[in-house]
Protein backbone atom coordinates (compact mmCIF):
# COMPACT_ATOMS: atom_id res chain seq x y z
CA UNK A 1 0.00 0.00 0.00
CA UNK A 2 2.84 2.65 0.92
CA UNK A 3 4.44 1.59 -2.85
CA UNK A 4 1.34 2.83 -4.28
CA UNK A 5 0.62 5.95 -2.74
CA UNK A 6 4.51 7.18 -2.91
CA UNK A 7 3.95 5.96 -6.87
CA UNK A 8 0.39 8.34 -7.20
CA UNK A 9 2.27 11.19 -4.95
CA UNK A 10 5.12 11.02 -7.42
CA UNK A 11 3.67 10.90 -10.41
CA UNK A 12 0.94 14.20 -9.15
CA UNK A 13 4.17 16.15 -8.48
CA UNK A 14 5.64 15.41 -11.53
CA UNK A 15 3.04 16.43 -13.30
CA UNK A 16 2.84 20.00 -11.57
CA UNK A 17 5.03 21.41 -13.98
CA UNK A 18 3.03 20.06 -17.42
CA UNK A 19 -0.13 21.62 -16.20
CA UNK A 20 1.50 25.05 -15.68
CA UNK A 21 2.70 24.91 -18.94
CA UNK A 22 -0.25 23.65 -20.10
CA UNK A 23 -1.62 27.69 -19.85
CA UNK A 24 0.72 28.68 -22.67
CA UNK A 25 -0.10 28.35 -26.50
CA UNK A 26 1.66 25.56 -28.25
CA UNK A 27 4.42 25.88 -30.65
CA UNK A 28 2.08 24.45 -33.71
CA UNK A 29 -0.64 27.08 -33.01
CA UNK A 30 1.79 29.88 -34.03
CA UNK A 31 1.24 32.19 -37.02
CA UNK A 32 2.69 32.75 -40.33
CA UNK A 33 6.06 34.52 -39.72
CA UNK A 34 6.40 33.57 -35.90
CA UNK A 35 9.22 31.45 -34.22
CA UNK A 36 7.88 28.45 -36.27
CA UNK A 37 9.00 29.94 -39.64
CA UNK A 38 11.44 32.39 -38.55
CA UNK A 39 14.85 31.51 -39.31
CA UNK A 40 16.85 33.87 -37.60
CA UNK A 41 18.72 33.86 -34.96
CA UNK A 42 15.85 35.38 -32.42
CA UNK A 43 13.69 32.34 -33.79
CA UNK A 44 16.15 30.24 -33.02
CA UNK A 45 16.73 31.25 -29.27
CA UNK A 46 13.20 31.54 -28.92
CA UNK A 47 12.41 28.00 -29.13
CA UNK A 48 15.65 27.33 -26.90
CA UNK A 49 14.16 29.43 -24.16
CA UNK A 50 11.04 27.48 -24.80
CA UNK A 51 12.50 23.81 -24.56
CA UNK A 52 14.65 25.21 -21.92
CA UNK A 53 12.06 26.55 -20.14
CA UNK A 54 10.53 23.13 -20.57
CA UNK A 55 13.39 21.39 -19.27
CA UNK A 56 13.92 23.80 -16.33
CA UNK A 57 10.91 23.51 -14.89
CA UNK A 58 11.03 19.47 -14.99
CA UNK A 59 14.63 19.73 -13.16
CA UNK A 60 13.69 21.97 -10.45
CA UNK A 61 10.58 19.61 -9.81
CA UNK A 62 12.52 16.66 -9.45
CA UNK A 63 15.03 18.07 -7.55
CA UNK A 64 12.54 19.43 -5.06
CA UNK A 65 11.04 16.28 -5.08
CA UNK A 66 14.33 14.46 -4.10
CA UNK A 67 14.99 17.24 -1.56
CA UNK A 68 11.94 16.14 0.25
CA UNK A 69 12.53 12.55 -0.08
CA UNK A 70 15.99 13.02 1.33
CA UNK A 71 14.95 15.30 4.46
CA UNK A 72 11.95 12.68 4.85
CA UNK A 73 14.37 10.28 4.85
CA UNK A 74 16.72 12.09 7.04
CA UNK A 75 13.81 12.74 9.74
CA UNK A 76 12.56 9.18 10.17
CA UNK A 77 16.11 7.52 10.08
CA UNK A 78 15.92 6.93 13.99
CA UNK A 79 20.09 7.32 14.21
CA UNK A 80 20.58 4.57 11.20
CA UNK A 81 23.89 5.85 10.06
CA UNK A 82 23.13 4.79 6.07
CA UNK A 83 20.06 6.00 6.22
CA UNK A 84 20.89 9.23 7.42
CA UNK A 85 23.87 9.43 4.88
CA UNK A 86 21.36 8.48 2.37
CA UNK A 87 18.97 11.19 3.35
CA UNK A 88 22.16 14.05 3.20
CA UNK A 89 22.90 12.87 -0.25
CA UNK A 90 19.07 13.05 -1.84
CA UNK A 91 19.01 16.58 -0.09
CA UNK A 92 22.79 17.40 -2.04
CA UNK A 93 21.42 16.02 -5.16
CA UNK A 94 18.66 18.28 -5.38
CA UNK A 95 20.51 21.40 -4.56
CA UNK A 96 23.08 20.35 -7.28
CA UNK A 97 19.64 19.68 -9.63
CA UNK A 98 18.71 23.37 -8.63
CA UNK A 99 22.35 24.64 -9.09
CA UNK A 100 22.58 23.32 -12.71
CA UNK A 101 19.26 23.86 -13.84
CA UNK A 102 20.07 27.42 -13.23
CA UNK A 103 23.15 27.60 -15.05
CA UNK A 104 22.07 26.17 -17.59
CA UNK A 105 19.03 28.95 -17.96
CA UNK A 106 22.18 31.05 -17.47
CA UNK A 107 24.15 29.51 -20.44
CA UNK A 108 20.96 29.79 -22.92
CA UNK A 109 20.77 33.65 -21.90
CA UNK A 110 24.04 34.55 -21.73
CA UNK A 111 24.42 32.46 -25.96
CA UNK A 112 21.39 34.62 -26.81
CA UNK A 113 23.07 37.93 -25.83
CA UNK A 114 26.18 36.98 -27.58
CA UNK A 115 23.96 35.73 -30.90
CA UNK A 116 21.77 39.11 -30.95
CA UNK A 117 18.65 37.32 -29.77
CA UNK A 118 16.27 39.09 -28.32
Amino acid sequence: MKKTTWTILSLFLASIPVLIHGQTPSLLDAPPGSIVTNNGAEGAMTLLRKAGGWLYSGVIAISVILMIYGGFLYVTSGGDEDKVKNGKNYIIYGVVGIAVATLATGVVFVVGEFLGAK
